[in-house]
C-alpha cells in the first residue's frame, strides 16, 4: 500500500522540481550567451520563475512551523477508554509523544495515532524487563 505523502512533503517536492527547471534553464542561458546569441526572452522567463518560488517558500515555511492536531486512543485490550488530543510538528513527533505517554499510563495496552481519517501509527506498549 502507498502512503501518503502530507502537504509539506508535497510542496517540498514541487519547490524542489521548480528549482531544478530554473537551474536547467541557467545553464541554458549560459550556453547562450557563450554562444553570442540573445537570452533577454529566457532571463525574463527566469526572473518570472524566481519570483514564483517566493510566495511558495513562504507558505512551505508557514507550513512546516504549523503544528497539527492528532488524536491518541488509549486502548485497553479491545475497549477504548481514554482518547487525548496532541498537537505536534509532524508524525514523527506524535508517535514519540504517545510512546511516551503509554510509558506514563501502564493501564494502557496500546495506541492508536489518528491525523483527520489517517492512521498514522498504532504502538503496543513496550514488553516489560523482569
Amino acid at each position: 500500500m502507498a502512503e501518503s505523502i502530507s502537504d509539506i512533503e508535497r510542496q517540498m517536492l514541487e519547490i524542489a522540481a521548480a528549482e531544478g527547471r530554473i537551474e536547467q534553464l541557467r545553464v541554458r542561458i549560459d550556453l547562450l550567451k557563450t554562444a553570442g546569441q540573445e537570452t533577454q526572452t529566457y532571463d525574463s522567463l527566469l526572473e518570472a520563475m524566481i519570483s514564483n518560488l517566493v510566495p511558495r517558500n513562504e507558505r512551505l515555511s508557514r507550513l512546516a512551523t504549523a503544528s497539527i492536531s492528532y488524536r491518541c486512543y488509549l486502548m485497553r485490550g479491545p475497549h477504548m477508554p481514554a482518547m487525548r488530543i496532541l498537537e505536534c510538528a509532524d508524525d514523527a513527533e506524535a508517535v514519540a509523544k504517545v510512546a511516551e505517554l503509554l510509558d506514563a499510563l501502564p493501564e494502557h495496552d496500546c495506541a492508536e495515532i489518528w491525523n483527520g481519517g489517517r492512521i498514522v501509527a498504532r504502538i503496543p506498549r513496550k514488553a516489560r524487563r523482569r
